[in-house]
């Protein structure tokens, strides 16, 4: 308990003192703070010292900075693999001898010794053995060789076991402690009976791999459309995503047999020359924007960004276009937009008057003919009147004229006819019937008599 008083006394103290201390300095005048000049020695700025990153993989924290290391390359493919050189020389051209995940292999040397920073490494970084020998080239020659019998020894068992799947390749590793088959099929395929036969036939370990369609052209290759080795086949270390934005991007038709490969997937050349596309297109205006051309404000319709060139449509001609060429251009700003508007309004005013005037004088037009027709058909009609009743009266006068000559000719008949029954009556006797029937016989039929000196002088005069 004391202690603790006597702490609290120290405590009172010093802020008495404290307190003391502030006064004197209030109490000092501002001359004497004028004359009074400390002078303080500059700060040494202190270099903080660089903090090293905190790595949890000790392998790699242990590593140095830079190793140096060789390039190899496996069965021709563009791909490269990082090995450590562990004392070995490698030269353009050499094959190596490395140690990989599967085994030992046997690789094609494309990067010669060099010093590669390790953030470029991919862990664990296995070693190169030895640079191939003659006795290493020449058994891997015989290896080769024993590819070929086992590709067609398992060819066989496939066709024996009856399964749904395409061989492709076979690989020996170098030390032939392993023999890969490669194989693809559209579905899941059950082969363990068949491993359990190539064993007993090959006494090494075996491993049936299913690939893909990609892999399979990169492992067979082949020429493309363009008659060159496929890519994947010949230099491109890994398939990039290629997707049928890219094909948009660079114009092509989007006909599948035409923008994809042999495998059956989008070509993987479209991804070349995507960047530079799209590059290009952000510096060319987009088709349906506006712009502003020396001739004028218009709208865009066409684009070919390579060329760098653009076909617009004016606003004062738009059924023609111009090409011009981007730099020329530039994007159309909020008032000179409203300004275009307001001419496009003010020209589709003009041109809907035009209009409307047009289809008002080709109403008047199509009155006038209307009225025209209309007076024509009635003057027809008042022909055909005419016509029609001059036809009339003399239909009437020839009927007048048939009838007054039927009249005669009955009369002429019958004043013929009148001595000829008295003379038959007189000289009739007791062969009358058969003088009857004479005569009726000998009559000629159908005698038209001669018509009446009247008639045939109106009918002549009728025909003049």
């Amino acid at each position: 308990m004391s202690g603790y008083k006597n702490h609290r006394r120290s405590f009172g103290k010093l802020e008495r003192f404290d307190k003391v201390i502030e006064k004197e300095k209030n109490t000092v005048t501002e001359p004497e703070l004028q004359t009074v000049k400390v002078e303080e020695a500059p700060e040494k700025e202190v270099e903080a010292p660089e903090k090293k990153p905190i790595y949890f993989d000790k392998e790699y924290e242990n590593m140095p900075d830079f190793s140096e290391v060789i390039g190899v390359s496996f069965r021709g493919s563009g791909k490269m693999y990082y090995f450590a050189s562990s004392g070995n020389v490698a030269k353009d051209g050499d094959y190596a001898i490395v140690e990989t995940a599967r085994g030992v292999e046997y690789g094609r040397v494309v990067m010669t010794n060099k010093n590669v920073a390790k953030n470029e490494l991919v862990l664990p970084l296995k070693n190169v053995l030895r640079i191939a020998t003659a006795e290493d080239n020449a058994r891997f020659e015989e290896n080769k060789k024993k590819e070929n019998e086992a590709f067609e020894i398992c060819q066989k068992k496939i066709v024996a076991h009856a399964l749904d799947m395409k061989l492709i390749d076979v690989e020996y590793t170098f030390d032939n402690t392993k023999l890969l088959f490669y194989f693809t099929s559209d579905d899941r395929v059950d082969f363990r009976d068949l491993v359990k036969d190539l064993a007993s036939v090959f006494k090494t370990r075996i491993e049936l791999r299913q690939i893909g369609i990609r892999d399979e052209a990169k492992m067979m290759g082949g020429l493309g459309v363009c008659g060159r080795e496929f890519c994947c086949h010949s230099f491109l270390p890994d398939f990039v995503q290629v997707s049928i934005k890219m094909a948009k991007e660079q114009n092509l038709a989007l006909n599948s047999a035409k923008i994809s490969g042999a495998c059956g997937r989008l070509m993987c050349c479209l991804r070349y020359e995507y960047d530079t596309y799209q590059e290009e297109s952000r510096r060319t205006p987009k088709v349906d924007s506006r712009v502003i051309t020396p001739d004028g404000p218009g709208k865009v319709t066409e684009a070919r960004p390579l060329l760098g060139l653009v076909k617009v449509a004016l606003d004062e001609t738009p059924t023609e276009q111009k090409i011009y060429d981007r730099e020329l251009l530039r994007p159309e700003t909020e008032d000179e937009y409203k300004d275009a508007l307001e001419k496009k309004a003010l020209r589709e005013k003009k041109e809907a008057e035009r209009a409307e005037a047009k289809a008002a004088a080709a109403a008047r037009v199509a009155e006038a003919k209307e009225a025209a027709l209309a007076r024509a058909t009635a003057d027809k009609n008042d022909k055909n009147k005419e016509r029609a009743q001059k036809n009339a009266q003399r239909h009437a006068q020839r009927q007048a004229a048939l009838h007054d000559r039927k009249n005669a000719d009955q009369s002429s008949e019958q004043d013929a006819q009148t001595p000829q029954i008295a003379k038959n009556e007189s000289a009739q006797d007791g062969d009358g019937n058969r003088q009857n029937h004479k005569n009726r016989h000998s009559r000629p039929h159908h005698r038209r008599p001669k018509p009446h000196a009247d008639a045939q002088k109106g009918q002549n005069n009728k025909s003049e």
